[in-house]
């Protein structure tokens, strides 16, 4: 939690549950102590569908469970992460005690979503992974379409890598393909198919 968060957590709560009947509510979460942390957590990705945010559009400060139904938990820290317009805007106010969205602070994805190519899937008869992929629309055409411009890009890395002819090089290469995996959008995709080729050993 930032310093800025842990000294006024709770004033920006009771300000913000008393604005709520002048129509006009406060918005604390845009706070630049707030957003810029919370940028930093996510590495400037949407924590449900991985796209890097900033490139495309302002991100969202998305509130896991939803302001509306929790105006209690409107600032709490581990409520608050950082979403895509899209995703924050399927995602809505929805909330589900019996199915809800995956956490993408608590939940593995691996263990409800399967990752098959640019495609996600969820798991056969699993509740949650399926709301979550429907819900949000995590197979939705544009990230299709960004999920193989991402996977093409990194089968280049990796056809570099296979090629290679010294011990150094391919140890070279196989840092570089690494890092590039760590750093970019689409991590669960892009470990799917590096698995896929043997990459991993």
């Amino acid at each position: 939690m930032p310093v800025y968060l842990n000294e006024n957590q709770e004033s920006l709560t009771v300000r913000y549950i008393s604005s709520l009947s002048t129509g006009k509510p406060t918005t604390p979460w845009r706070h630049a102590s707030i957003r810029d942390p919370l940028n930093a957590e996510t590495a400037n990705r949407c924590a449900y569908c991985d796209s890097f945010v900033k490139a495309v559009a302002f991100e969202h400060v998305e509130h896991i469970n939803p302001k509306g139904k929790f105006p209690e938990l409107v600032v709490e820290w581990s409520n608050l992460t950082i979403a895509c317009p899209k995703c924050n805007e399927y995602k809505g106010d929805y909330h589900s005690e019996q199915a809800p969205l995956l956490n993408p602070y608590v939940d593995d994805p691996c263990e409800h979503l399967m990752f098959a190519g640019p495609l996600i899937f969820s798991r056969p008869a699993d509740d949650r992974g399926q709301v979550t992929v429907v819900k949000l629309k995590l197979s939705r055409m544009e990230l299709v379409e960004s999920r193989s411009r991402r996977l093409t890009h990194i089968q280049s890395l990796v056809e570099n890598w296979a090629r290679a002819n010294t011990d150094e090089i391919k140890a070279t290469l196989r840092d570089f393909v690494i890092d590039d995996f760590q750093s970019g959008e689409y991590r669960e995709t892009v470990r799917a198919y590096l698995e896929q080729v043997g990459f991993f050993p």
